[in-house]
């Protein structure tokens, strides 16, 4: 533990730290905009960050996913120069913690707990391609429409061709459907009749097997 004010990492230019993506670059952004606090601990400012609600409405922890240290989840997309020993180390040095690592996609991801005044480091550091953000999930958000539609392009289908997929049965597997009156979770789950109303189910549910 030591007392600073904003670390200089945060002082650099923020649209010259190219490789990270939007989410940490209006974490990088918004860290340099935070008033000089003398006597502020690092960890203290990242918590901070984790809490801020940005002009625009949006809270910083909607962009990504933070830990009870305030540090932001980032993966780390590696270029194949460095050793994964050398990461390893550079990590440690930046007071981050790895939390997983895919290392037979390309040179390699790793995810890991970074903290905020740290990113432009990390995104400088020898053996890093990019850096992106884990998103936090999004859960119980009830009456969505798919954006795989877009992404397969059935949307197209459906105004060329006039074909909705209407009268298909599809079989699901779900651990939360009607699962209410376990009255389990928070926000509480729902019951089938107000997935039904919502949108979310169609009229007609057929279960073969209910384990609960």
């Amino acid at each position: 533990m030591y007392l600073s004010s904003l670390p200089s990492s945060l002082g650099a230019d923020a649209a010259k730290v190219a490789n990270i993506d939007s989410a940490l670059q209006r974490l990088v952004e918004y860290a340099q905009n935070l008033p000089q606090q003398s006597g502020l601990l690092p960890a203290t400012q990242s918590k901070v960050l984790s809490s801020v609600t940005l002009p625009d409405g949006i809270r910083l922890k909607t962009l990504a996913r933070f830990d009870d240290q305030g540090r932001v989840l980032v993966h780390l997309h590696l270029d194949g120069n460095q050793p994964m020993a050398a990461m390893e180390r550079v990590l440690a040095s930046l007071h981050a913690k790895a939390v997983g690592e895919l290392l037979n996609y390309r040179h390699g991801i790793v995810a890991a707990y970074l903290p905020v005044e740290q990113i432009a480091t990390l995104a400088g550091t020898a053996g890093i391609s990019h850096l992106t953000a884990e998103h936090p999930p999004k859960a119980w958000v009830g009456k969505v429409t798919s954006q795989g539609t877009v992404v397969l392009r059935t949307d197209q289908v459906n105004q060329q061709l006039g074909l909705k997929g209407e009268g298909i049965t599809v079989g699901v597997l779900s651990d939360s459907f009607n699962t209410a009156y376990l009255n389990t979770q928070n926000p509480p789950a729902t019951t089938a009749q107000q997935d039904v109303a919502t949108g979310d189910l169609p009229k007609y549910v057929a279960v073969l097997e209910d384990y609960t």
